[in-house]
């Protein structure tokens, strides 16, 4: 499972660094509005897709009721589950990283650094990365088990954060040079490549029947929350790296304190899910 899932993360993350290129695109070439007329059909084209190529694999007898409070108390049911609720956690402090890293990313390269049209290259830098951490993880996650290989990447973002936070505000005044931010930065985000796929794996794995609605329920309330945190650390942007730095510390941190608050660290399904 850990592998299928990584390869899906995978993909959902290239997407997501292309997509900012796009949009540069759209806003240096055509009318802003352009972008919520593409979204709107890409929308529409997904759905199509998903009504013709994609059939319900679940059993009629085990379906359960497309109604909000079906919706809703399958939900619940689910966050109520202290592995989910920890899994959930860890996803919302990963998310939080990749909605800071976007949100910053623009006043960051392009009015600190002047990159203008270097910051797409950047973002291309960042998928080469993540296609790495993926590859990496497809081949090690067999081995080690999906709740190690998370806990892995949470330990590097705590040490990695922490350490950046330090150097960068003692010697650089938050601001280093741009070829030091990237060495440390990009093989340090790509660690998210192997934490969605690996935690969401991990808390799916004793959850049975019931898998299909905990995965989006975790992927919902994970990716809710992150946003949440990643608009709140846009507003502390304050021209450097520190608040970057910081995040990805904290995520570290409180990552590993959610993994084992759920029981996540423990490899009793390691290998069957793997």
């Amino acid at each position: 499972m850990a592998r299928i899932v990584s390869m899906q993360a995978l993909i959902f993350e290239l997407i997501m660094f292309f997509t900012p290129v796009v949009g540069q695109l759209i806003v240096e070439f055509a009318h802003w509005r352009l972008g919520l007329a593409i979204t709107a059909v890409q929308a529409a084209l997904t759905a199509l897709a998903f009504h013709l190529f994609q059939p319900e694999t679940l059993d009629p007898a085990h379906r359960r009721p497309l109604a909000f409070r079906a919706v809703l108390r399958t939900y619940a049911g689910v966050l109520r589950m202290r592995p989910a609720m920890g899994a959930a956690m860890a996803m919302a402090v990963a998310f939080g990283v990749l909605a800071t890293f976007l949100s910053s990313a623009q006043p960051l390269f392009g009015e600190v650094y002047g990159l203008g049209w270097g910051l797409p290259a950047v973002f291309g830098g960042s998928t080469v990365f993540f296609a790495l951490a993926a590859l990496a993880n497809a081949r090690l996650v067999g081995r080690l088990g999906a709740a190690r290989m998370a806990r892995i990447g949470l330990a590097s973002w705590a040490v990695s954060g922490t350490l950046g936070l330090a150097v960068f505000a003692s010697f650089f005044a938050g601001v280093p040079p741009l070829w030091l931010l990237l060495v440390w930065l990009l093989p340090t985000l790509a660690m998210f490549g192997i934490l969605y796929g690996n935690l969401l794996a991990t808390a799916l794995a004793p959850l049975g029947d019931r898998a299909g609605s905990a995965s989006s329920a975790l992927a919902a309330s994970g990716t809710l929350a992150g946003v949440a945190l990643g608009a709140a650390m846009a507003e502390i942007f304050n021209g450097t790296v520190l608040p970057l730095a910081g995040m990805l510390g904290f995520a570290g941190v409180a990552g590993l304190a959610a993994m084992r608050w759920g029981g996540l660290g423990r490899e009793t399904h390691a290998r069957g899910e793997a």
